[in-house]
């Protein structure tokens, strides 16, 4: 064990071994250095050859937890696995997808536009279906519509054959289902997944191949799962087929007043209700809370009147609420007050404060767009957490990256047709199409001969750097020195788009960079970096300046000081939850409890009498519900 001072219940968690074990920790109460110290007891105080799994929401947790066991003195990566769920599914599909039907080279389409373009490709492959398209008024929600049940059944664990022969269905559930079955099939055809295909297919293979599951007993003998209020039936399902005959050496760790992703299916009766039945486990709460100050908490209970904090808190802090004309008025103030703060320190705060000390959080995104705008005005560094996609920006990377994919994987027709739109060849490339025996680097090599005009000279550079990328160990820097190189002198008196380009490179540049840290040299594959991108394990860590996030970004993140913006009714709550009341309405107390509960010393309020929507309209606004009543 490690010489950290822990609490006799903090202890207890990390002594605990063998069997089931249910742990309810409140915010503040050392969640992460508890199961993280756990770990670390297991890897180092017991004996066997075996590792442990242990599972996380978000790659920030893995990271953190990874940083505090670089001090154990075996090779951790051979030791234990750390990271997402969608992380452990991917390695998995990776090692035994061939017994599913995927090859070893497949590729998961991870932007929600190639998920469009594949249902309209399911759209485009039956003349009746494409009928049904060109029939609706709003086309784009209607695929948006039929996405949505897609990714509903995948999380709900059904096949499109489950469908089949079900004489209940009703017209529109029969149109849909068959859209399903053709979006999936078109999937396998080009040898590629979707995101919610991680979990579904991992879980057919533990329930179809017992031998597999009993050889990820074997490896895994303890299974560690952090936030488990957020885990949805997919994912709880999934577990339970990786922990059954009898394997309980499981532990859930979590707290269901921060269950705030019940739109993504999760719900806290996985942790709190059906692990128990299942599980039998023995039940540890941690109460005590090492993060934020009296008035924060006294502000939490309000919240949550169920919270329990064991021990005195010592630092009294701040919390107040500031109420303004408008969103202008609201945004400059808060500029205003972390200048304040950076410049001239707070009673609160010991140390000295600074802008990554500093968060300023809202329910939806587009309530920090007018304080965004003002500290793009004034040229103050901020942060958001963006997605995991890569979107070059410039042609020249953009072909760059189609290519890579299909050197992975050359049955990828979606980005095939892109890299064709990209080069502007139409006509003459019918036996290309066709041609199912060539691979990748064939493929990019016969597509030469219809490249035209100014695409000509970059086009061969390109080619050049594919084929150094078909080799077992790609060297990837060096096609990117390579790329930078020939833009830098064809592009040479075009400064905007040369600009564009190094943006773009420097982005791959980061991203080769992260994976090659996360791996061994016999283990870098392009295929595998191509689905770690996906799954946003080598995106660059940006948190200079300002943090500007919603609610869900801000999940499992601290700050000395805290700006929750927009606490006005119908804005937070959201509209949408006053509206449908009941477990909606409880989950946005959830959102406001994690909100709060992010901040270490102070916290500021604030909402604007007067807010304007998206579509332009202005209108009144009056104080959330959720603000205690001393203050208004």
């Amino acid at each position: 064990m490690s010489n950290i001072n822990l609490s006799e219940s903090q202890l207890r968690v990390t002594h605990h071994t063998e069997g089931p074990i249910l742990v309810m920790a409140s915010p503040g109460s050392g969640k992460t250095q508890v199961l993280t110290e756990r770990v670390r007891n297991l890897i180092t105080n017991k004996k066997g050859h075996y590792r442990v799994l242990a599972l996380t929401f978000s790659n920030k947790a893995s990271e953190e937890m990874r940083e505090r066991l670089l001090n154990i003195e075996e090779n951790i990566e051979e030791r234990v696995f750390i990271g997402t769920i969608h992380r452990f599914c991917m390695d998995v599909l990776n090692s035994h997808g061939k017994f599913i039907g995927l090859s070893n080279d497949f590729h998961m389409f991870d932007s929600e536009s190639d998920r469009q373009d594949i249902l309209r490709e399911a759209f485009d492959y039956k003349p009746e279906l494409k009928e049904i398209l060109l029939k609706q008024e709003n086309k784009q929600q209607f695929i948006k519509k039929v996405l949505d049940f897609i990714s509903a059944q995948k999380r709900s664990l059904k096949a499109p054959d489950f469908f089949e022969d079900k004489i209940a269905l009703n017209e529109n559930q029969s149109l849909f289902a068959e859209l399903y079955r053709e979006y999936d099939n078109l999937l396998r055809q080009q040898n590629a997944i979707d995101y919610d295909d991680l979990i579904f297919l991992t879980y057919r293979i533990f329930i179809e191949r017992p031998s597999i599951t009993n050889f990820y007993q074997r490896l895994y003998k303890y299974v560690c799962i952090d936030e488990a209020q957020d885990l949805n039936f997919a994912q709880y399902e999934l577990i339970k087929s990786l922990c059954n005959n009898g394997f309980n050496n499981i532990m859930m760790v979590g707290d269901p007043n921060q269950a705030i992703f019940g739109f993504n299916g999760a719900d806290s009766k996985y942790m709190c209700e059906l692990f128990i039945k299942d599980f039998s486990p023995i039940q540890i709460k941690l109460n005590e809370n090492y993060r934020s100050t009296k008035e924060i908490i006294e502000f939490a209970k309000i919240i949550n009147p169920t919270l329990e904090v064991h021990g005195k808190l010592k630092i009294e802090g701040e919390v107040s609420l500031k109420i303004f004309n408008d969103e202008m008025e609201e945004a400059n103030w808060i500029i205003n007050n972390f200048k304040d703060l950076i410049e001239n320190g707070h009673a609160q705060i010991e140390n000295k404060i600074t802008f990554e000390d500093c968060a300023v959080i809202a329910r939806n995104k587009y309530i920090l767009k007018t304080l965004e705008d003002q500290l793009n005005i004034l040229g103050i560094p901020y942060y958001t957490r963006s997605s995991n996609i890569i979107d070059s920006e410039s042609d020249f990377i953009r072909c760059f990256e189609l290519g890579t994919r299909l050197i992975i994987n050359p049955s990828d027709r979606l980005h095939f047709q892109h890299l064709l739109e990209i080069l502007n060849i139409e006509k003459g490339i019918e036996d290309i199409r066709t041609n199912n025996k060539m691979n990748g680097f064939e493929l990019l090599n016969e597509l030469n001969k219809y490249v035209l005009n100014d695409w000509k000279e970059p086009y061969k550079c390109l080619l050049h750097v594919w084929e150094i990328l078909t080799i077992e160990r790609p060297k990837f820097s060096k096609a990117l020195k390579i790329l930078s190189d020939f833009a830098a002198e064809y592009w040479s008196e075009e400064e905007e788009f040369l600009f564009l380009i190094e943006n773009d490179l420097e982005m791959w540049k980061t991203y080769w960079i992260n994976y090659v840290k996360q791996t061994t040299g016999d283990l870098h594959d392009l295929a595998k970096f191509r689905n770690q991108i996906a799954l946003g394990t080598v995106r660059e860590k940006i948190n200079k300046g300002i943090g500007l996030l919603t609610v869900h970004a801000s999940k499992g993140l601290e700050f000395q000081v805290v700006h929750i913006l927009g606490m006005s009714d119908g804005t937070f709550p959201d509209y949408r939850a006053i509206k449908m009341n009941g477990k909606a309405l409880e989950e946005e107390r959830h959102n406001i409890f994690v909100a709060i509960t992010r901040a270490k010393r102070v916290l500021y309020l604030s909402y604007s009498k007067t807010k304007v929507l998206p579509t332009g309209k202005k209108i009144s606004q009056s104080p959330s519900r959720f603000l205690p009543s001393k203050f208004l």
